[in-house]
């Protein structure tokens, strides 16, 4: 991350992470760490919730970690690989990977309600 950028992460705002403590969480980074936070929705992974992924803008990847708490955010904004919580990058995770998403293909990526200009055919 380039000196003085502000990371963005990105914490889920659906009902299972926001049990496992993803409001706190989001308050944590956007408070104390200054993070850009994104509330985006799940990307399915329930057992993983807060699946946090921070984007690393240098290289137009994310990294996820899961079952995130404010004590992990130093390591999340700082993209640390080697996190026993990060599960590496996003597009490079099995489950997701395998997926064909067709109708949901956004589900996970952004806020649910910031949907980008339609094109129409």
């Amino acid at each position: 991350m380039q000196a003085g950028a502000k990371p963005t992460v990105y914490i889920p705002l659906d009902t299972s992470a926001v049990a496992a403590g993803a409001d706190a969480l989001a308050a944590a980074a956007e408070g104390s760490h200054g993070a850009a936070v994104v509330r985006n929705g799940s990307r399915g992974l329930a057992w993983a919730e807060p699946l946090v992924e921070v984007e690393v803008a240098t290289e137009s990847r994310r990294l996820a970690y899961r079952n995130a708490v404010a004590a992990d955010l130093p390591a999340i904004l700082a993209g640390d690989e080697r996190h026993p919580k990060c599960l590496g990058e996003v597009s490079a995770i099995d489950y997701l990977r395998r997926q064909t998403r067709t109708v949901f293909d956004r589900a996970g990526t952004d806020h649910p309600l910031a949907l980008p200009k339609a094109t129409v055919l």
